[in-house]
């Protein structure tokens, strides 16, 4: 039995859409990483400092931006700031803190965990490092993660 011309067509329409949809570009993929940290931070402004390369380095090489997640908590009432300094490297050995580094003042909130989320556009530099951070309050900080998503290039 013959087709009438508008099934086939029809038809060719439908297949044409499904290819279509099987050859798209993927979606894209993210999922979260963690710096490795000690679980404690000092107290009273001693800053808590890392070499660049070691293993509070992300990088950056494949990705325009950076989503970058802190959190801490404090073993008791702790009104003071804690300051969080990120350097810029351009071959992930060399940290570039004290030229433009990227610092974020967070208040602590006693035995509340704080979550501070921000987003980095990173550009042409490859790498960015945890340089250091001080707690300025009189007591120490407990639990402290930086989590931090990619999100690749995109071309074209």
């Amino acid at each position: 039995m013959k087709l009438p011309t508008y099934s086939r067509l029809a038809i060719a329409l439908l297949i044409t859409l499904l290819v279509g949809l099987v050859i798209q570009a993927p979606a894209q993929i993210y999922s979260a990483s963690a710096l490795t940290l000690p679980n404690t931070v000092p107290t009273n402004g001693t800053a808590l400092t890392f070499s660049p390369g070691t293993t509070n380095l992300i990088t950056a090489t494949k990705h325009d931006q950076i989503g970058l997640q802190v959190s801490f908590e404090s073993i008791a009432t702790h009104p003071s700031n804690t300051t969080w300094t990120f350097g810029f490297s351009l071959d992930g050995t060399t940290n570039v803190a004290n030229v433009q580094p990227l610092v974020l003042t967070i208040p602590a909130n006693g035995t509340t965990r704080v979550h501070f989320v921000t987003n980095i556009t990173v550009g042409a530099v490859g790498y960015i490092s945890l340089s250091s951070i001080v707690n300025a309050g009189p007591q120490p900080l407990t639990n402290v993660t930086v989590r931090y998503a990619t999100k690749p290039k995109r071309t074209g």
